[in-house]
């Protein structure tokens, strides 16, 4: 039996197709080209606008158009939003069938608050669930399908309608009216991107740097280090490449982070704690300590910075760069104590000594499989005796086992100590690999050796050591539901080394913990305020959940933002206002500037040094690609762009 339908959405090949029988909803999305553009699929619309939705789960299914009208089928990617969509499916009900009684009109302008920063007060939540129990139940078969599918995609995706009600936020980008511009949603600090670069362009450079602290008070660190995902969704790189957001950034605080005088609120005469100086720790108690609070700093090392300081190697973020940014603390009266070890009976005395406190501890331990050898270390260990310890090590023929950036920072750290380094990872090709782009190029350009999909099989000893690894090849990381699912074929390879490094994730420490609830790994839970199960204790960072350090400095503003909540403050002091004046018409020629790519060392300039590998931009190149800048915060806001 055959059947025509109709296929659209995020895929490559749309049109009209001739099933037979026994074809799944996942082997026709493959007969249409996949999704498109690099996208994963996430839900798919069965039989035209009223039509049943099926998640990804349900795309196993045979295809089906029992019951349905029209034979169309529309394919949604994960870069979809269900608000949205669903925003589209009252608007059609309304201006394509025509039917308009009082709920579609009340759930139109329901919708209209829901995707834009408008506040939603609790009582509209209330309504809209009331609204869906009225369509469900009306007489009219358009509004009562309407009603069901409008409550399926609630179900389906009730994180993203949250975020969207309670937060104004939509993670995809795609309802306009909740963000000013997408570089800015992008960036978890949310920092004023648009906004620095038309200050820059007007010649107010300082204040410009003024404004991006505002946000963000560890600029330099970010310039160096920062995984950039503003830059994944500038607007430019739709057109050519996107603006150098990292290299600006990085040029305004080299410039300026020394010029910059900090001021603070009047103290409050109240006293918190921060634990853990990594970019979360100081995040929160820069800006608490800004706000007026008496703020007290705790570290486990003799330096700021937490894994800042021990793990990410010299050659991409050295020490003095962490230095020059924590000077900011004790200008806003952060007090620091270092060399300062946390355990249960210290953190009991924190508890009862503090107002508040703000938990930073991060992640030190290290993950590790296999036996327990002389030559098995964990990329932690690795790279703190390098950078930390200032260990000059031997370690002959390195296997680093690992695909993310640490694994490809232990394997450069090794390549400068003299050794040959090869990197297995699980991940098939460099596209499915976590680590990024630049540090998988720059640890290619220095000579180690990517083997890309083998998992590690057999561990083979000589006494004490191991010798030799026996790894079998990886046919799948993740099924087609994007989860983790290795399948292995029969094919093995032996790789001998002198010391193996595992960088296959890492662990928190949280022993010293009491009455504060963790999960089965020792992260800390906690609510979407960063508050614990303790009502004065807040965390952020690594022991929270791990990720970039723009991601950290994100947790901080809002662990700070929380426990000033909670002690009764009326929000952070973030410095003064910054009047962005009149807007600069775009450059003429802004489609013909290219970007400034950012300039390193030489590959011969690099070998055997651990010198920071990248440059500060010159003031000529910030200019032009700040002139690359389309201002999408004020070129593109219009009403019903979604």
């Amino acid at each position: 039996m055959f059947m025509n339908i109709d296929v659209f959405g995020d895929i490559k090949n749309p049109g009209r197709y001739k099933l037979d029988s026994g074809v799944t909803y996942f082997d026709l999305l493959e007969r249409c080209g996949g999704p498109s553009r690099g996208r994963t699929p996430k839900f798919v619309q069965v039989g035209g606008p009223l039509g049943r939705v099926l998640p990804l789960e349900g795309m196993v299914e045979e295809v089906s158009l029992a019951g349905e009208k029209h034979s169309l089928l529309m394919f949604m990617s994960d870069r979809s939003c269900p608000v949205n969509f669903t925003r589209f499916l009252v608007r059609y009900v309304k201006r394509e069938m025509g039917l308009k009684p009082p709920v579609i009109l009340k759930l139109e302008e329901l919708f209209e608050k829901f995707t834009s920063k408008e506040v939603v007060r609790d009582y509209m939540v209330e309504d809209f669930f009331k609204y869906l129990e009225e369509l469900r139940g009306h007489q009219e078969k358009p509004l009562k399908k309407l009603g069901v599918l409008i409550e399926e995609l609630y179900k389906l995706f009730k994180d993203e309608f949250e975020e969207h009600i309670r937060e104004g936020f939509c993670r995809n980008l795609i309802c306009r009216r909740t963000f000013d511009a997408r570089c800015m949603s992008t960036c978890p600090a949310h920092v004023n991107v648009p906004g620095y670069i038309h200050l820059i362009r007007n010649n107010r450079e300082l204040e410009a740097y003024q404004l991006m602290r505002r946000e963000n008070p560890l600029p330099f660190i970010c310039g160096v280090i920062c995984a950039r995902p503003c830059e994944t969704m500038c607007m430019r790189g739709e057109l050519d490449s996107p603006v150098a957001i990292r290299e600006v950034k990085r040029y305004l605080a080299d410039k300026y982070n020394e010029v910059v005088v900090e001021d603070r609120l009047e103290p409050k005469g109240k006293k918190v704690a921060v634990i853990g100086a990594g970019p979360a720790g100081l995040t929160a108690a820069y800006y608490l300590g800004k706000t007026g609070y008496d703020v007290h700093l705790y570290e486990k090392n003799d330096r700021p910075g937490g894994y800042l300081a021990t793990g990410i190697p010299e050659y991409r973020l050295p020490q003095e760069v962490i230095h020059r940014e924590v000077s900011h603390l004790t200008d806003v009266g952060v007090n620091i104590t270092y060399n300062f070890q946390v355990t249960r009976e210290k953190y009991l005395e924190l508890a009862d000594k503090y107002d508040g406190i703000v938990l930073n501890t991060g992640t030190v331990v290290g993950n590790k499989i296999g036996p327990d050898a002389v030559n098995v270390f964990t990329s932690v260990e690795i790279l703190r005796d390098v950078k930390y310890l200032q260990k000059k090590l031997s370690l002959g023929r390195v296997v680093v086992i690992g695909g993310g950036d640490v694994a490809l920072d232990a394997a450069r750290t090794s390549r400068r100590l003299g050794s040959e380094v090869e990197v297995i990872t699980l991940e098939r090709n460099y596209n499915e690999m976590p680590a990024s782009k630049e540090e998988i190029q720059g640890g290619v350009e220095e000579g180690v050796i990517l083997r890309n999909g083998w998992r590690s099989k057999e561990f083979i000893r000589e006494g004490d050591r191991v010798s030799k690894i026996v790894f079998e090849k990886v046919s799948q990381v993740f099924d087609r539901f994007g989860r983790f699912s290795i399948e292995v074929t029969d094919e093995t390879m032996e790789v001998e080394c002198d010391t193996l490094i595992f960088a296959i994730g890492q662990s928190p420490d949280s022993g010293y913990l009491e009455g504060i609830e963790t999960d089965r790994r020792g992260f800390v839970v906690a609510g979407t305020d960063l508050a614990t199960t303790d009502p004065k204790v807040f965390v952020c960072g690594d022991a929270y959940k791990p990720g970039i350090a723009v991601k950290a400095v994100a947790e901080g503003k809002k662990a700070a933002q929380s426990l000033d909540r909670y002690l009764g403050g009326e929000g952070l002091y973030k410095g003064r206002k910054i009047d962005l004046g009149d807007e600069k018409p775009l450059n003429w020629d802004i489609w013909k500037i290219l970007r400034e790519e950012e300039e390193e060392l030489s590959v011969q300039e690099r070998r055997d040094k651990f010198k920071l590998i990248s440059k500060t931009m010159e003031r000529d190149s910030l200019l032009r690609e700040c002139d690359r800048c389309m201002r999408c915060d004020i070129n593109t806001k219009e009403p019903d762009i979604c």
